[in-house]
């Protein structure tokens, strides 16, 4: 077990530039890595499992399975949708606060290279 703690410790972590549900898109496309698809070839199998684990989890697979699992009742249904449709308006309104932190932090760079010889 430490080794897959210390095997995860020492790849380094992709971020997303969003937090908002994107599909998966591989950033390699050639005929080994497309789709939810992860070649093994120097790779340990350790290494190749998280990332399609990863991979996974971004496109939302086994979600989606478990929801198909079992029958969902009208109310529930209607609870979920709702609960995702909230979510999806937060982090629109994350992302636009984000970009005004953004561009007042690029005026005040501005402001202050204009006004530096004052």
């Amino acid at each position: 077990m430490s080794f897959l703690l210390s095997l995860r410790a020492s790849v380094p972590a992709v971020r997303p530039l969003s937090r908002a549900y994107s599909p998966h898109r591989p950033q390699l496309l050639t005929y080994r890595n497309v789709g939810r698809s992860v070649p093994v070839r120097g790779l340990s199998p350790a290494l190749a499992y998280f990332q399609l684990k990863e991979i996974l989890a971004e496109s939302k697979v086994r979600e989606t399975v478990r929801f198909q699992e079992w029958f969902e009742s009208k109310p529930d249904k209607r609870r979920r949708k709702r609960k995702e449709a909230d979510w999806r308006k937060y982090l629109e309104h994350v992302k636009q606060q984000v970009v005004l932190a953004q561009d007042l932090a690029w005026r005040e760079k501005v402001d202050k290279q204009n006004y530096i010889d004052i």
